[in-house]
């Protein structure tokens, strides 16, 4: 303690230099600090005493970096998480305090823990002890007692008092609390097993009640529960178990339990000893869906149909015909810095290959969605080829380090199983779209053993030549479809960076032009003609910087239909899918256009084509399908694609007005009026919403049938 209390007295620049003179690499003497993440934040010395650490965005982007020690962050993108809603020059003066701060205190204790190189900011990974890292440590054991200490140490509130307004930092917080829930329920899960092997069922039984509380949603640990407590002879428990499950599967997802869960309890309900035994897997939970009391207008639900993207359609039932021009499906890059916050960086760079691939005309490009649906699934090669129905697949991994770009990529034919090639290819961070160019044009050159025509060359054109505005793109498309208010003004504000650094960038100014028109779809503007003009101001511009580019024109084709000229809007997104023939979302737009315009026929065909390119299709896809049949009057049909609907997406307003609709034409008043208490159930003041201007039909007839449907179904309640 002397010692310590005379290196107090040094003056704080000689502080650390004279530190490591006395302690060297005396690790008796030199003790660690333990960082506390679960529950309250605390930084404890060795004998238990707290640092004060005042500044909670100090707390923040020490808990950032202590969660991978080591590993390297560039100030842009610390200033970018922590201080994104400032200004660039704000954000890094803010982070140049922030660190000021904490070394300072950190050297007052006798730490020198932050180091950096030229851009990059990291922690040394030889000071801290960090109670998540310990726990995610044990979790991966595969002893009984350490299992045992994993789960004591767990606690659902990391950084429970660190949440922040600032929407980056939100999601990371979101996405790493997720990651050790998991964690924390396969510990749970493996646990229970190796009790249970070993006979141990008491034990067994508090952890499998342990797995249920930690997500009571997961069918899986419910029937864990009950097999145990059947094996046990406490059968009346295990069939109190199942009324929990299905109390729970009813109140909040609106389904009944699994059919896996109705033969155990039936099972056990007959006493037949019939063992059950649920194997550990990768759980994908069911949901509850969020019952929207919503305040916008029913324009804002039907946008959702068109702009949502995030919920996908079971995998293909069987292997799918090849197409008659050469196919691919370019898989996720794997991002090898183990970041979840740098997950927008490799998906950025997948998609925008994905992107210059598709706009070759003689290629056969699947859809960034169904790709993206097989991300960290465990998965070969030949299956993806079937499911998809493509020759070629495409399968890498990106690294970033000290301002470099490393992707690792091969192509490989699915048919034959041959890798066709591999290699490395490296750049500058700065020369990052020469890099997707090399990429990009070696594949081609593999599959295509000719001349790339003009028309390809269209697909290695740059619309920015800044990548710092390149970045703000890629972090933008992560929030624009999230269609919540705050994401968008997010999306939007990235955007106007972008355009700030580089005024002609095309893109930006499409994307830009989407959240405006989601301000007015979503009842979000204080003024829905004006944010309508925005759009339009927005599409035109970035059609006028690059009429070759596809996302002006498809943007500008969405904003002739909210302003009902239907026909203008088919002609941009004509252009757009000349400029890109294997974008399924152009397709989709294109089919969504032409069924408000009146043509369902033509429309379906769009859709049909945008299902092939993207077999794994958002839900939107199937409202595609229904909306055709109802416009062409095909009832019947209609009935069942809105019935497969809302299936897929009970939560979903739009399809209960139109089975109400659908009901009344096929002369069922009981099931219509059923169907429009269940929307009335969902959006509140529902009558008022719908109006003639909340449908953005061509055809007068076919709204007002719609309509007058409603208002019939809801005047009979």
């Amino acid at each position: 303690m002397l010692v310590y209390e005379n290196v107090a007295l040094v003056s704080g620049a000689l502080k650390p230099i004279l530190f490591l003179i006395l302690y060297g690499k005396n690790k008796q003497i030199m003790q660690k600090l333990q960082l506390n993440l679960f529950g309250r934040f605390e930084v404890q010395r060795a004998d238990g005493s707290s640092l004060n650490l005042v500044s909670r965005k100090g707390k923040m982007l020490l808990a950032y970096l202590a969660i991978c020690p080591g590993q390297k962050e560039t100030r842009a993108q610390l200033s970018m998480l922590l201080w994104g809603d400032r200004f660039d020059e704000q954000a890094r003066a803010s982070l140049r305090q922030t660190l000021y701060d904490l070394r300072h205190l950190f050297t007052q204790e006798g730490f020198d823990i932050f180091s950096s190189e030229g851009d990059w900011i990291f922690l040394q990974n030889n000071i801290l002890q960090v109670d998540v890292l310990q726990f995610q440590h044990l979790a991966d054991a595969h002893s009984i007692p350490d299992l045992r200490e994993a789960l004591t140490a767990y606690s659902h509130n990391f950084a429970a008092d660190l949440d922040l307004l600032d929407p980056g930092m939100g999601e990371w917080l979101d996405s790493y609390r997720s990651r050790l829930s998991e964690t924390a329920y396969s510990t749970a899960l493996r646990l229970t097993e190796m009790l249970s092997s070993q006979n141990l069922q008491s034990e067994a039984i508090e952890t499998a009640r342990k797995l249920v509380s930690l997500d009571p949603l997961k069918e899986q640990g419910h029937r864990y529960l009950m097999q145990l407590y059947a094996s046990s002879g406490r059968r009346n428990e295990a069939l109190r178990q199942y009324q929990i499950c299905s109390s729970i599967a009813r109140t909040e997802l609106d389904v009944e339990p699994e059919p896996e869960t109705t033969r155990l309890f039936e099972h056990i309900q007959t006493r037949k000893s019939v063992m059950y035994r649920a194997i550990p897997q990768k759980w994908t939970s069911r949901r509850p869906t969020k019952r929207w009391g919503f305040v916008f207008s029913l324009v804002s639900i039907l946008a959702i149909a068109i702009a949502a993207t995030s919920i996908y359609v079971a995998t293909p039932p069987r292997p799918l015909a090849l197409p008659d021009k050469p196919s691919i499906a370019v898989f996720p890059f794997v991002d090898m810095t183990d970041n979840a916050l740098r997950n927008y960086f490799s998906d950025g760079i997948t998609a925008d290959i994905i992107t210059k691939l598709s706009r070759v005309p003689d290629l056969f490009v699947i859809d960034q969605h169904s790709v993206f649906s097989y991300k960290n699934i465990d998965i070969t090669t030949k299956r993806v080829a079937a499911e998809l129905g493509v020759r070629y697949v495409l399968r890498g991994n990106i690294q970033s380090h000290n301002g470099r770009v490393r992707i690792n990529a091969q192509l490989i034919d699915a048919i034959s199983a041959q890798q066709i090639w591999a290699e490395q290819f490296e750049r500058k961070m700065d020369n990052l779209f020469a890099l997707q160019d090399d990429v990009t044009l070696r594949i081609v050159g593999a599959i295509q053993a000719e001349t790339i025509t003009h028309s390809a060359k269209l697909a290695f054109r740059k619309d920015t030549a800044n990548l710092k505005a390149y970045d703000y793109v890629l972090r933008g498309r992560q929030y624009l479809f999230n269609l919540t208010p705050v994401s968008n003004r997010r999306a939007r504000d990235l955007y106007l960076k972008a355009i700030n650094l580089d005024s002609t960038y095309a893109r930006a100014h499409a994307y830009l032009s989407w959240t405006h028109l989601n301000d007015m779809r979503m009842g979000w503007s204080a003024s829905a003609p004006l944010s309508l003009q925005l759009a339009f101001k927005n599409a035109a511009r970035a059609v006028a910087l690059d009429n070759f580019g596809p996302d002006g024109h498809e943007a500008l084709g969405d904003a002739y239909l909210w302003a009902g000229q239907h026909d203008l809007a088919i002609e941009e997104l004509n252009k757009a899918l000349i400029l890109n023939p294997s974008s399924a979302s152009i397709y989709a737009k294109m089919g969504d256009i032409l069924i408000w315009a009146g043509q369902p026929d033509e429309g379906m065909d769009h859709i049909v084509t945008a299902i092939r390119l993207n077999p794994h299709f958002p839900f939107t896809y199937v409202w595609h399908k229904a909306h055709a049949h109802f416009v062409a009057e095909r009832y019947e049909e209609a009935l069942v694609e809105f019935r497969n609907l809302k299936a897929l997406k009970p939560d979903f307003v739009p399809t209960y007005l139109y089975l109400t609709a659908i009901y009344d034409h096929l002369e069922q008043p009981e099931d219509a009026r059923l169907a429009f208490v269940f929307a009335a159930s969902l959006q509140s003041d529902l009558l008022s919403k719908v109006t003639l201007t909340a449908f953005p039909y061509k055809d007068d007839v076919t709204r007002k049938k719609l309509l007058s449907s409603i208002q019939r179904i809801s005047s009979s309640l």
